[in-house]
């Protein structure tokens, strides 16, 4: 089945050939064919991005003070309590 993914089918191909049509149109000295609209697909874990970095204890905690502050100040439209 995934094997399928990377072989375009005719509805793929009118697709492909529409979107040439419309960058040959905005740029005339292009020199692009239909292949070069193919999208390859991958499947695997290389596919899901990894993170860069983890977050710390101290971040999360800072976040989350900050979304509790910003969802409060939300329900009292900007204005603090008078009490």
């Amino acid at each position: 089945m995934q094997g399928e993914w990377n072989h375009p089918s005719r509805t793929d191909y009118y697709l492909m050939q529409i979107a040439l049509m419309i960058k040959r149109q905005f740029n005339k000295k292009l020199t692009l064919s239909i292949k070069d609209f193919i999208v390859p697909f991958r499947f695997g874990e290389e596919d899901i991005p990894k993170k860069t970095k983890p977050i710390t204890k101290a971040q999360a905690a800072i976040a989350k003070k900050s979304l509790i502050a910003r969802v409060m100040r939300g329900f009292n439209h900007g204005k603090r309590d008078s009490s």
